[in-house]
């Protein structure tokens, strides 16, 4: 829209979207559907998912922040014109271009735009072209800009989108006493549909894209005015490029928006809707954006509400919320009063139904908690035929009930089933059940200080598939160690360790959420080896040498004084083999020595 059409539209939009008088507001069967995806996408419980169908109708200015903070959610916008807002390159948003009525200036700037190399994926035409005030054409001459407009897009294969219409006018601001085509008569076009068929018929083979509506009227005028366009025009795609209720509260907003933006995502046949717009001077309810970047509960819900796509998976374990179905049956879905959480899946019957992709890294046992309220009934988990579990919900207030479930690997589909009417579900958690490891049992030791001991302590793992297992030792003994790995438990005791008995204590954890452990102990009498003994003293060559005795394993070190008082070591040799002899060939340097043995470590 042209910038000095702004705050008319501003002012206008609330009378925009009201029901024609004499129009039955119908209510539409749902057919519920997932669009699809090129391939299978795995992300995590709580990952925010872009949503291809949604956009932001966007008046300026839109800081970087802006764009950052609702691109997790919206993949495009439009301002009503051909040139693009500034954005970071780093956030991933369409621009949608718009020729906005008739004017060459429309049609010259979009035709710079794609010749510039820009390549949207849709070009929208003709903003309410039977409402005063904005685009303001008759069903001929708003086929005749079409043609244009397509015209200057076909060369690129980019479809267009149009008209976008309001919904119904007052005569006063409708086009009348305009000839009707198909009627043969001249006719107040008061309602969109009479228009469009209008529109359609000077279109002849020249069809557009799609068609876009306007709501203003909340949840039910959008279902009643989508499902009588796609019945109306079952070949054409449906647009929504402006939506808005007018709330006068948070609340009121969010009663609205949730519903609206889920019918819109499940429903296969529309391809696009939009929120009116990033902010509205003086409405903070109805408006996305406060402050830079910061959203508004309207914003965060915008954002934050799911796609349902059948070929979206979210990975547990995790806290998936009870609103990023895939497909359901006899459920509605509302803001949540719970104190976590953004809507509720509400029962509209006894054994309704929705269904939840998940993907299972680790298979095996998994608690299951459901967060519920509203009715008392059980809520019975299915994977095709198979029952996996089943909880039951005993109260209406609040509460978290639980079973447990055993999952296959890979991807698969979940069939929760609530059994009693008006039950609500919050979220729902899935948390691995882990159990501790088994670690055998080890025999009582003993060893002569100076010697290793090694002791292989092995533990298993009950989790399928097992998880990984590491080994450590509480309080151990000084010099002591374990692998973490193998569980070798090694320990060679020092002589001043000796005689004693130590306790060993050994812990196996794995790798689970939480950390799982088992422990065991033995004990360990540390031996104090003999004393040493010198024997087969001699002289030879003038060098003198002993023979050594005693016990193998520790270390042996000589010792030489000349005075009995300060020793000096003259000789040291790890765990030798016994007896052994020794020469020392300082011997004569000296007029007379003393030796003796110490035992090591």
């Amino acid at each position: 829209m042209p910038k000095q059409m702004l705050f008319e539209l501003v002012k206008s939009f609330p009378r925009r979207g009201r029901l024609v008088p004499g129009l039955t507001l119908l209510l539409l069967a749902v057919v519920f559907c997932s669009q699809v995806l090129a391939q299978t996408q795995i992300v995590n419980c709580d990952a925010p998912v872009q949503s291809r169908k949604r956009g932001i109708a966007v008046n300026p200015p839109m800081s970087a922040a802006d764009f950052e903070a609702v691109a997790p959610g919206v993949s495009w916008y439009y301002n009503w014109g051909a040139t693009p807002m500034a954005k970071p390159a780093d956030v991933t948003m369409d621009f949608l271009p718009m020729a906005w009525n008739g004017a060459s200036s429309f049609q010259t700037a979009l035709t710079s735009y794609l010749a510039a190399g820009n390549r949207p994926w849709r070009v929208f035409a003709l903003n309410e072209p039977n409402l005063r005030g904005q685009a303001f054409m008759t069903p001929s001459n708003s086929a005749v800009t079409f043609k244009q407009v397509k015209a200057i897009c076909d060369p690129y294969n980019i479809p267009v989108i149009a008209p976008h219409m309001a919904i119904g006018s007052a005569t006063s601001d409708s086009i009348t006493n305009c000839y009707d085509p198909i009627m043969g008569s001249n006719v107040d076009y008061t309602f969109q549909e009479p228009f469009l068929n209008a529109f359609l018929y000077y279109c002849g083979a020249t069809t557009p894209a799609g068609l876009s509506t306007h709501s203003y009227g909340g949840y039910g005028e959008i279902t009643w005015i989508l499902g009588t366009m796609h019945t109306d025009y079952p070949t054409q795609k449906v647009w929504m490029t402006e939506f808005n209720h007018s709330a006068t509260s948070d609340a009121a907003a969010l009663a609205n928006l949730i519903p609206s933006v889920d019918y819109c995502e499940r429903t296969p046949w529309v391809e696009g809707y939009s929120w009116f717009m990033s902010r509205l001077s003086g409405d903070p309810h109805n408006s996305l954006l406060s402050g830079s970047g910061v959203l508004t509960p309207a914003g965060q819900a915008y954002v934050q509400m799911p796609v349902h796509d059948t070929n979206l998976f979210y990975r547990i374990p995790g806290r998936l919320q009870a609103e990023r179905y895939v497909t359901l049956n006899q459920m509605n879905i509302a803001p949540t009063a719970d104190a976590d959480g953004l809507a509720d899946m509400i029962s509209a019957a006894t054994f309704a139904s929705v269904d939840y992709n998940i993907q299972v890294d680790s298979p095996g046992s998994y608690l299951l908690n459901f967060r519920v309220a509203g009715a008392i009934g059980q809520i019975k988990v299915l994977e095709g035929s198979t029952l996996l579990g089943t909880a039951s919900a005993p109260q209406t207030n609040w509460s978290t009930v639980s079973t447990t479930v055993l999952l296959a690997a890979g991807t698969q589909t979940l069939h929760v089933v609530l059994l009693a009417n008006a039950q609500k579900l919050n979220w729902m958690e899935f948390v691995a059940t882990n159990h501790p490891p088994v670690l055998a049992a080890v025999a009582n030791q003993s060893i002569l200080a100076g010697r290793t001991l090694a002791v292989t302590n092995a533990a298993s793992d009950p989790d399928a598939p097992p998880q990984l297992l590491t080994y450590s030792l509480v309080g151990a003994p000084s010099g002591a160690s374990i692998d973490t790995n193998s569980g070798v438990f090694t320990w060679r005791p020092t002589i001043v360790q000796s005689p004693s008995t130590q306790i060993v204590v050994v812990v196996a954890s794995d790798n689970g959420t939480p950390v799982l452990n088992a422990t065991n102990s033995f004990m360990v009498a540390v031996l104090q080896p003999v004393s040493p003994t010198l024997n087969a003293a001699a002289i030879s060559n003038g060098q003198f040498g002993f023979w050594i005795n005693g016990d193998t394993g520790p270390n042996y070190t000589i010792q030489a004084s000349t005075n009995l008082t300060l020793w000096t070591p003259v000789f040291s040799t790890n765990s030798p083999a016994l007896p052994c002899f020794w020469m020392d060939t300082n011997f004569a340097s000296s007029p007379f020595l003393f030796y003796r043995v110490l035992l090591g470590p």
